[in-house]
């Protein structure tokens, strides 16, 4: 899989639409819809799918993810139809989400088949009741859904233990993001050899160690300025900086604002 940043943002706006296919030997479709984003869900039999050049057969646990404007075609195979759910959808990107979000793969075969599966058949619930609130909960069922496929993506930059491993020194260094983590003290933690840390961390994250140090370091200083937990001097401490001059340069680079005129937002 080619690099891709897979810290994507973005927040889903409108759903068109949430259906559920029965079995259908002659079911079958090609085009590329230039409003929607498309997820589709496989729940039994199979299908056969050409996307981009590529060609895969498709089958339960399976998930489909196609971007407005990505051709694609496919069909029941007679033999054994498919069933699935499908959903029409539009985004609204944060950054420079939009072109990683294009990219990402357009068929996924899920390691979290009960909680993908768990998930979509109660946004098909909520979308069918339209109970008050129902649009609140689709959306957010839709945005865990996403979560779960990019999640997947990630996994598929490397071999699952490599990704879980990975996952593993995220969640130490975002819960003490004041300790320096160099490649080399996070390789010895995992038992990899730092370059091989390097490149793994890099196809998981989209990101360098550093880089996703700083991102961590940047992001919990903002919630501390924000909620008024502290000034800038002490937000820069709780973090990790020692020096004030170089968290003001960093903040700022990331944000496009200093820290005094963020806090005073």
């Amino acid at each position: 899989m080619d690099a891709i940043n897979l810290d994507i943002d973005c927040t889903v706006t409108d759903i068109r639409y949430v259906v559920y296919r029965e079995p259908n030997a002659g079911w079958k479709v090609g085009y590329a819809n230039d409003l929607y984003h498309i997820l589709v869900y496989c729940t039994g039999g199979r299908a056969r799918y050409a996307v981009d050049g590529q060609f895969y057969t498709i089958e339960e646990g399976d998930a489909l993810l196609f971007p407005k404007r990505l051709m694609h075609e496919g069909y029941s195979d007679p033999d054994n139809p498919w069933s699935f759910y499908t959903v029409q959808f539009d985004l609204l990107f944060g950054g420079e989400s939009e072109p990683s979000f294009a990219r990402l793969r357009p068929v996924v075969k899920c390691n979290c088949h009960y909680e993908f599966s768990t998930l979509i058949q109660e946004l098909y619930r909520a979308w069918q009741v339209k109970a008050p609130g129902y649009l609140l909960k689709s959306r957010g069922l839709l945005m865990q859904l996403l979560y779960l496929l990019i999640r997947e993506q990630a996994s598929l930059a490397s071999s699952g233990r490599h990704a879980a491993l990975i996952e593993q020194l995220m969640h130490r260094m975002a819960a003490d993001c004041r300790t320096s983590c160099n490649a080399e003290e996070l390789a010895a933690i995992v038992g990899l050899s730092p370059s091989h840390l390097r490149a793994v961390f890099k196809q998981v994250t989209g990101m360098t160690v550093n880089r996703y140090l700083q991102q961590v370091r940047i992001s919990q200083a903002r919630d501390l300025l924000l909620s008024g937990a502290c000034n800038v001097s002490e937000a820069a401490e709780r973090v990790g900086f020692q020096d004030i001059y170089s968290f003001s340069k960093l903040f700022k680079r990331m944000t496009g604002v200093t820290p005094s005129e963020y806090r005073n937002r």
